[in-house]
């Protein structure tokens, strides 16, 4: 482990002793000022020539701390006042330096502390990465043999998540994994059981998910394709990022996920923007009222529109000539009511507003996308009613400025994202499907060769 220069570690000490330095002085010279103002009236009763005016008085103070070099301060005191104020103001000379000098000796050791615990705490976040190694799928090694276009070798996948007892059993502290995911951002804590639907009455548990960064807000990889994934409720759902990611690559698809929230208190949707961002209930136009007591909620919801424009633009960048096409990839919990697996949109509720311009070259990817998942998996594969596209969509902001571009959304039950066996035989599938159907490019040499590699955590 690096250590850190002694002189950093100094200026981080006086950095932590600053402020109760600054008060130590401002109570010392208060102090001295009112007891210079107390000796001048002891003082000036006895000797007036002496001591004429306060200014007098303060200037014997000062001379009682740093010394009389020039013979300013004149006769010491002659009353019983002034002798003790003149123990007093001994006793605070001490206090000057002895005060500021214990103050950087705390603030050098919680320096050290702080480092130590830095180092610490870089050793867990290594062990919890580590345990994101990749690992081969033999549900997927089956569904390659099946398969002979695909390359006869293993493909490792980062997992989906780790769960917290798993991390437990390799000797981790909760208290520690915790630190971990609040302190660093590439990985987070999800409830597996927001996954499940409430009908089965799902007991918590937690697991730790890891992602990769490369923006503010998350990923972004441009790899010239006129395909592009676009994760947009990464944060709010689970596993969805781990499955926008290894569909991209599969399919060697652009990709864009969020990550990260500004305000995990607070999330923004990214996959239906409202037109204004509020905090605590309330828009920036409202907040402006009183600019002054709402400065901290103001800066948050520029920081929100900050991180909205980035993904934006970054969106819009991705989405490159008239036979591009945009999809948003959700995930839905499947219930008694919601009984299908995949569901397609690329519309309003009403029919109005189509989302994709050349409807031969969708219809053709949803009819050979159904088949596809039924024969392979039994999945049921829909043009969706139950979840149109709404005015608010992310789909209607893109094509807004860009309308040669195709959109549409797909969502994909939680059933397959976080707990299908069979996920990435699916991954490959759909990507597979959503290629040929769009003439994708497909994955790149270099990308395959990067599957071939066991490493820890996402290679890029």
């Amino acid at each position: 482990m690096k250590k850190t220069n002694s002189f950093i570690l100094f200026g981080r000490a006086f950095k932590n002793a600053k402020s109760d330095f600054w008060v130590s002085i401002q109570v010392l010279l208060v102090v001295t000022v009112i007891l210079t103002i107390v000796f001048y009236l002891a003082e000036h009763r006895a000797q007036p020539e002496e001591y004429r005016t306060p200014l007098d008085a303060l200037v014997w103070a000062a001379t009682r701390y740093i010394g009389d070099p020039g013979n300013f301060a004149g006769n010491g005191p002659v009353t019983l006042i002034g002798r003790y104020i003149d123990t007093i103001i001994g006793i605070m000379d001490i206090l000057i330096f002895a005060v500021p000098a214990g103050l950087v000796a705390n603030g050098f050791r919680k320096a050290m502390e702080d480092e130590k615990h830095k180092n610490y705490m870089e050793a867990i976040r290594l062990r919890v990465f580590k345990a994101f190694r990749q690992v081969h799928s033999p549900t997927f090694d089956e569904y390659r043999d099946r398969h002979p276009e695909i390359s006869n070798h293993l493909y490792f996948f980062t997992p989906r998540k780790v769960s917290i007892a798993k991390l437990e059993v390799k000797g981790l502290k909760l208290s520690d994994i915790l630190d971990i995911v609040n302190n660093y951002p590439e990985f987070r804590l999800k409830n597996m059981a927001t996954a499940v639907s409430s009908e089965s009455q799902p007991e918590d548990r937690l697991v730790v998910e890891h992602f990769p960064l490369n923006t503010d807000y998350g990923y972004c990889k441009d790899r010239n394709s006129n395909i592009t994934i676009v994760a947009s409720s990464s944060t709010a759902e689970v596993g969805t990022g781990w499955f926008a990611y290894y569909l991209a690559k599969f399919g060697g698809f652009n990709l864009i996920c969020k990550e990260l929230e500004v305000d995990p208190d607070e999330p923004d949707s990214f996959s239906a923007m409202p037109s204004q961002i509020q905090v605590d209930g309330f828009t920036k136009k409202e907040l402006e009222t009183d600019p002054k007591a709402n400065r901290d909620r103001l800066a948050l919801i520029d920081k929100k529109q900050a991180r909205r424009e980035s993904f934006l633009n970054d969106l819009k960048a991705l989405c490159k000539g008239e036979n591009s096409w945009c999809i948003i990839l959700l995930s839905h919990i499947k219930n008694q009511t919601n009984t299908n697996d995949i569901h397609f949109a690329h519309c309003k509720k009403d029919g109005s507003d189509l989302a994709v311009n050349d409807m031969d070259a969708y219809i053709s990817m949803l009819q050979k996308m159904q088949s596809t998942m039924q024969d392979e998996f039994s999945i049921t594969s829909v043009q969706s009613s139950r979840y149109p596209l709404k005015s608010s969509s992310l789909v209607y902001k893109v094509r807004k400025d860009k309308p040669e571009v195709n959109g549409f959304a797909v969502r994909v039950s939680t059933d397959i994202v976080c707990f299908d066996a069979r996920t990435h035989a699916i991954m490959h599938s759909m990507a597979s499907v959503i290629n040929n159907s769009f003439n994708g490019q497909g994955m790149q040499p270099a990308e395959d060769e990067m599957f071939k590699k066991r490493l820890f955590g996402y290679t890029e």
